[in-house]
C-alpha cells in the first residue's frame, strides 16, 4: 500500500473515531472502494495511538483524573472524585471486554468484519440513535453521570464489537436514552473512548506478537510515525469541532450520513458495475 493511501487512511481514522459514523466502517469501506489491501497491524496501532493522544490532550484533566483514580483505588481511597471517575469508566468498559472475549472465543471476528455486515450495522444502529435523538429528555449534564448510567451505556457500547455499529454512536445512543444532553452524551463517549482504545490497542499488540516475524514492520518507521501524526491532527480537529458545535448541529446529519454510507456500500456489493 502506498504512502498516500496509508496517510489517507490515518486521516479518515482520526476524523471518524470520535463522531458517530463508525471509523471501522470507513476503514473497511475504503480498501473496498479503492481496491487496495487492508493496512497492516502496525499501521492499525499507529492510527489508534494518534487518536488516543488527541483525546487525552483535549480532555487532559479527565485523563489525569482517570490515572489518579486508578492509584486511589489501589491505595484504598474509594470516595474521591478521581476514583469515582475511574470506577465509572471501568464499569462502562467491562461489557465491551466481555463482548470481545465472546467474539474471540467463538471465532466470530472474521464474520463480523465482512463488508456486508459492516454496511448493515452502519444502517441498523442508526435507528436507535435516531429514536434516542428524537425522544430523549436531554436534561442531565456530565456531572450527573452515575454508576447505573455507566452500566447502561456500557451495555450499549458493547455493540461496538460489530464493525459499523460505531462505538461513539452506541455510547451516545445509550447516554441520550438515559436523558443526557447532547454535549454531555458526547463528553461521556469521549471519556469512555480512552480505556476502549487502550484495550483495542493492546489487542492489536497481542495480535502483532503472533504475526510471522518476516511480516512485522512491513511498513517502515517513517510511515508509521506519519500515520500517528496525521491521525492525531485529524482526531484533534474532529473532536474540537464536534464537541463545540454538537448542541447546534445535533446528531441528525451523522445519522443520515451513516444510512447513506451503508446503502452506498451495499450498492457497490450488489451492483459491482458501479465501480467501473
Amino acid at each position: 500500500m502506498g504512502y498516500i493511501h496509508l496517510l489517507f487512511l490515518a486521516i479518515i481514522q482520526g476524523l471518524t473515531e470520535f463522531i458517530p459514523v463508525s471509523s471501522s466502517a470507513h476503514l473497511a469501506a475504503l480498501p473496498f472502494f479503492l481496491d487496495i489491501q487492508r493496512q497492516s497491524i502496525e499501521i492499525d496501532i499507529a492510527v489508534h495511538l494518534g487518536s488516543l493522544l488527541a483525546v487525552c490532550q483535549i480532555f487532559y484533566h479527565d485523563f489525569v483524573k482517570l490515572l489518579l483514580g486508578f492509584f486511589d483505588i489501589i491505595l484504598g481511597k474509594y470516595n474521591t472524585s478521581k476514583s469515582n471517575l475511574f470506577v465509572l469508566s471501568l464499569t462502562a468498559t467491562i461489557p465491551i471486554i466481555i463482548a470481545t472475549i465472546f467474539i474471540i472465543a467463538f471465532d466470530l471476528l472474521n464474520s463480523l468484519r465482512d463488508i456486508k455486515t459492516v454496511a448493515l450495522a452502519c444502517i441498523i444502529f442508526s435507528i436507535p440513535l435516531y429514536i434516542a435523538h428524537k425522544t430523549s429528555k436531554k436534561i442531565y449534564s456530565f456531572e450527573h453521570f452515575g454508576i447505573w448510567d455507566a452500566f447502561y451505556i456500557g451495555i450499549w457500547q458493547s455493540f461496538a464489537v460489530i464493525p459499523g455499529a460505531s462505538r461513539s454512536g452506541c455510547c451516545i445512543t445509550g447516554s441520550l436514552f438515559r436523558g443526557f444532553k447532547n454535549k454531555a452524551a458526547t463528553h461521556i463517549s469521549l471519556i469512555l473512548s480512552i480505556p476502549t482504545i487502550l484495550g483495542s490497542g493492546m489487542l492489536l499488540v497481542v495480535e502483532l506478537i503472533f504475526v510471522p516475524k518476516d511480516q512485522i514492520l512491513s511498513s517502515n518507521l517513517t510511515v508509521i510515525f506519519l500515520c500517528i501524526i496525521f491521525s492525531y491532527v485529524a482526531a484533534l480537529l474532529s473532536i474540537k469541532i464536534f464537541f463545540h458545535y454538537i448542541e447546534k448541529i445535533t446528531f441528525l446529519p451523522f445519522i443520515i450520513y451513516r444510512i447513506f454510507l451503508g446503502i452506498l456500500i451495499l450498492g457497490f456489493i450488489f451492483f459491482p458495475n458501479l465501480q467501473t
